[in-house]
């Protein structure tokens, strides 16, 4: 009943959440560990000034070191790391691949690795090396799972493989991508972010622009959404066109990398990948920043009870495309 519904696993808790007597009563304690996509209904109602709250985010180091315990555990302690029994991928190992897909879920890593061996059974079950061949169709094949998992509305998928870039503005989109105007190109990017699949990252100049105005820049969200959006592409090319991992906040970053219009600036933590800042202040402003703008992610996420307007939003601008 609550397991794809926060507001209906919001309402399982909030009672419970929001009974101060009942929270600070002494002799007793209670934790909660609660879904992300709570966080929205959390805020109106809980008193977070006497009620303490954590978020839990995975970083890269959290994540590998899950990885290697896991591969130990199921191995009786003779694997750390898949790349002691595996061929050699291109631009990253396969233990990074893994960490890289996972897109910070620890679920999902587990899940490419699940994948990764089921591909290597399907292609030689008496094989003791784990083949890059294997890997690559693996990975593959969990983006299209996982994109159909984060995006509800097929229109959608359809819709951003057209696009052909993992950055983008909405005169772009109008005039190059879906010929209509700048209005009904917004109203489908509200669709967009209502799925969350894209973000905002920063406000540029197009180069093609006559008027030199400052529009803002959107990217693609969710690397698996993003790697869907080009099936043609091999995971190396992928990678190595479209993806850079912020050093200051762990973000995946996705641009189409030496394009006019793009911009090598972190969506999250706003760091510029072309500085070299090492200060140790800085490092705690980009993270805290990161946090903040995460944060703002939950709170922009779209209630079961908005749902409607963006469906027959959607259905409008198919109607008159039509």
């Amino acid at each position: 009943m609550t397991a794809s519904n926060p507001k209906d696993s919001f309402a399982m808790v909030e009672p419970l959440v929001k009974d101060l007597q009942l929270l600070e009563m002494p002799g007793i304690a209670f934790k909660f560990f609660l879904w992300d996509l709570l966080q929205p209904f959390f805020a109106e109602v809980v008193r977070t000034d006497r009620i303490k709250q954590e978020t839990l985010y995975w970083n890269r180091e959290m994540l590998l070191q899950l990885w290697q315990k896991r591969l130990e555990t199921f191995s009786n302690g003779n694997i750390e790391s898949l790349n002691n029994i595996a061929e050699k991928t291109r631009p990253y190992p396969v233990d990074e691949l893994t960490y890289i897909f996972a897109n910070h879920s620890p679920r999902d890593m587990v899940r490419i690795g699940n994948q990764i061996f089921a591909e290597q059974i399907e292609i030689n079950p008496t094989s003791t090396v784990v083949s890059e061949l294997a890997i690559n169709r693996a990975l593959d094949k969990f983006c299209n799972q996982r994109t159909t998992e984060i995006i509800k509305q097929e229109k959608v998928i359809r819709d951003l493989k057209k696009v052909r870039q993992v950055d983008f503005t909405i005169s772009y989109l109008a005039n190059q991508v879906f010929k209509e105007t700048q209005n009904s190109t917004r109203n489908r990017m509200m669709i967009w972010r209502a799925e969350a699949a894209i973000v905002e990252v920063e406000r540029i100049v197009e180069s093609h622009s006559r008027q030199k105005r400052s529009v803002k820049l959107f990217a693609i969200k969710d690397i698996r959404v993003a790697k869907e959006m080009f099936p043609e592409l091999r995971i190396p090319s992928f990678l190595q066109s479209k993806y850079r991992q912020c050093p200051q906040c762990d973000a995946s970053i996705l641009r189409d990398w030496g394009e006019p219009d793009s911009s090598t600036t972190c969506h999250d933590c706003q760091f510029d990948l072309t500085s070299n800042e090492t200060n140790i202040e800085d490092a705690w402003r980009y993270k805290s920043a990161a946090y903040s703008r995460r944060r703002q992610y939950l709170d922009e996420t779209v209630k079961p009870e908005q749902l409607g307007l963006f469906d027959s939003l959607s259905d409008t601008i198919e109607q008159v495309q039509s």
